[in-house]
């Protein structure tokens, strides 16, 4: 087992991200990040694909920022979260708790979202800050996409190894 997947440093990591939420969520000063994540995350991301010939998806994941803007989203939440629901989800994977280690991703999706309205609460009583209803659904939506992407990737391999098996089954048979 290598030691970044081992039960005990995953849920480190995931304490310490935890952590940084919270920094997040009580400090002031978070536009120079969500600047970072703007320009350099994301301009930087739809320019590589122009450049390279992924045009398309460069105008997707445009729109789609876009579309997350006029809704009032906020993109910067939607990302942070989908890392946390990640987290969590292999923190419950590994999990000796029968009930979280069962169901780990609608553990991830629940836990996070009920840490994320926390903190939205606790933003109503910091300065500067204030509680805002779209960064919840902000946080949820987040937290759903992770887990959705990591049941399509799970699935899809799972698709993968049967196509395999299915090939190598029919070279044996030709055989």
């Amino acid at each position: 087992m290598s030691k970044l997947t081992k039960p005990s440093n995953i849920i480190i990591i995931t304490v310490l991200y935890t952590i940084v939420i919270f920094y997040l969520s009580v400090t002031s000063s978070v536009s120079p990040i969500k600047r970072f994540i703007k320009i350099n995350i994301f301009y930087n991301t739809r320019d590589f694909l122009v450049q390279n010939g992924f045009s398309s998806a460069a105008d997707f994941l445009t729109g789609l920022y876009h579309h997350a803007a006029d809704m009032s989203l906020d993109i910067g939440h939607i990302g942070i979260y989908a890392a946390f629901g990640l987290l969590l989800y292999f923190a419950f994977l590994k999990s000796k708790n029968k009930i979280l280690n069962s169901r780990p991703a609608l553990a991830a999706v629940y836990v996070g979202s009920v840490y994320g309205l926390i903190m939205e609460i606790i933003q109503f009583f910091t300065l500067n800050r204030k509680t805002d209803m779209a960064d919840v659904f902000s946080n949820m939506m987040g937290l759903a996409l992770a887990q959705l992407a990591l049941v399509m990737l799970i699935f899809g391999l799972k698709g993968f190894i049967l196509l395999l098996e299915s090939i190598q089954k029919k070279k044996k048979e030709e055989l």
